[in-house]
């Protein structure tokens, strides 16, 4: 069986305003760069996470070499650095691939599937109202 391969949409200055700040549904937006390895890295989890949740969430990228007006508006200063939205505001954010879950440090080193798969999941769950 083949594995349908997903395309992230890859939002830029002009078409941030639609597809985040009026979106119906939460949404994750990726603010990375095409040279920074965690960035790749971190690539086929969001894939999957936009699989998984389908209609229910939207998760987009912002290049920061491309949009430097978006990453300044939303004082990007390292990345990997992901911005959650709700109604068109700013929820949450997750900088870096090394994160804090609880008292645990979760690092994408040590497990195939990136263990920050889990606090990006658990966001997502948080914000698309699908759990408490």
């Amino acid at each position: 069986m083949c594995k349908e391969e997903l395309i992230m949409l890859v939002v830029k200055s002009d078409t941030f305003q639609k597809e985040v700040m009026e979106s119906n549904v939460p949404v994750l937006v990726d603010f990375f760069a095409t040279w920074c390895g965690p960035c790749q890295m971190m690539g086929p989890v969001l894939e999957q996470l936009q699989a998984e949740y389908g209609d229910k969430a939207k998760i987009v990228k912002v290049d920061i070499d491309q949009a430097m007006d978006l990453a300044q508006k939303y004082r990007v200063m390292s990345v990997p650095n992901m911005i959650f939205f709700k109604d068109g505001q700013v929820a949450d954010s997750i900088i870096g691939r090394c994160f804090c879950f609880g008292s645990h440090r979760i690092c994408c080193c040590f497990c195939s599937y990136y263990p920050c798969c889990l606090h990006i999941y658990i966001y997502c769950l948080r914000f698309s109202g699908t759990a408490t």
